[in-house]
């Protein structure tokens, strides 16, 4: 395992906080050679998920909480970001 990760709790108070807690968790996958393996991603997310995130997070389905591609797809939707930027 590679140096101890460091990712900070996660409590969504904005999409800048939201967009640079996505980019952590994808360097971490990265680094540990995981940046495929989505169930590993969204396990590792799960721990630094605190305050509003983590009731918001404890309230998903859980196939969304065990899959990193639809636990970042419904983080970038909380956030309003995605659907402010998709074209009409």
């Amino acid at each position: 395992m590679a140096d101890p990760i460091a990712v900070d709790s996660f409590k969504g108070d904005s999409w800048e906080e939201c967009s640079a807690f996505i980019q952590r968790v994808r360097a971490e996958a990265w680094k540990e050679g995981k940046s495929r393996d989505y169930a590993w991603m969204a396990d590792f997310s799960a721990m630094y998920f605190a305050g509003d995130a983590l009731l918001w997070y404890s309230s998903l389905a859980q196939d969304i909480q065990e899959d990193w591609l639809k636990l970042q797809a419904a983080l970038a939707a909380r956030r309003g970001k995605l659907a402010a930027s998709t074209p009409t």
